[in-house]
């Protein structure tokens, strides 16, 4: 996965760099491709922990709460007292939810911009100067959302196919290489899409600060 990663990143970085027609690179320099991979999946990871560790909290009280009245109940106690709990605990899951998936929503829109910035300037700590990236992403805003709504709508398609092969019984056995490959089909089309959106928002930018 970082080795694709780290191929998606050299394909944005061609965009960022040249004004020619898109090729795509060679697998080549291995040692580059795994570092780049790092680096952006770092700072995925880190703009998704928020939302990720809300669900956790989550689904952890909610699982604690329905394993601890199934015991309960199997010890023969009155579940009663502890039936609260539990839907105490439904609550903060629904509320988890909720907020969880919101911050998801929103590490998806704004993260983009943030990788992309990682790419040109080849460091992790590129990725959390929210300054520099997020000037950028203003000037192109509609750039970004445009590749966003694309991304996106394709992800669906190719989630509902993969769900669908998923009830035929027999492709199902080989719905892993699919995913890999759709996974790794999504991520040469999405990193241009996102990489000629920043080079837009940073010309943009750059003419502003020299205008």
């Amino acid at each position: 996965g970082l080795f694709v990663s780290g191929y998606a990143a050299k394909i944005a970085r061609q965009v960022l760099n040249s004004d020619g027609e898109l090729t795509l690179p060679d697998w080549t320099d291995w040692g580059s491709l795994f570092k780049d991979g790092l680096r952006i999946t770092v700072v995925g990871a880190i703009y998704c922990l928020p939302g990720a560790l809300v669900l956790t909290v989550g689904f952890g009280l909610y699982f604690v709460s329905l394993f601890g009245l199934i015991l309960q109940s199997s010890g023969g106690y009155e579940p009663s007292g502890y039936a609260a709990f539990y839907f105490v605990c439904i609550s903060i899951l629904m509320i988890a939810l909720v907020v969880g998936m919101l911050f998801l929503f929103l590490a998806a829109v704004f993260s983009p911009a943030a990788i992309m910035h990682t790419i040109q300037k080849e460091t992790i700590s590129a990725g959390f100067k929210i300054t520099e990236w997020w000037s950028i992403l203003k000037k192109n805003l509609i750039g970004f959302l445009i590749a966003f709504i694309f991304v996106f709508g394709l992800a669906q398609i190719i989630f509902y196919a993969a769900y669908f092969l998923y009830w035929t019984m027999v492709v199902c056995l080989i719905l892993p290489l699919l995913y890999c490959f759709c996974s790794m089909y999504l991520s040469t089309v999405c990193m241009p899409l996102f990489a000629e959106a920043y080079k837009e928002g940073s010309l943009l930018n750059r003419e502003i600060e020299h205008g």
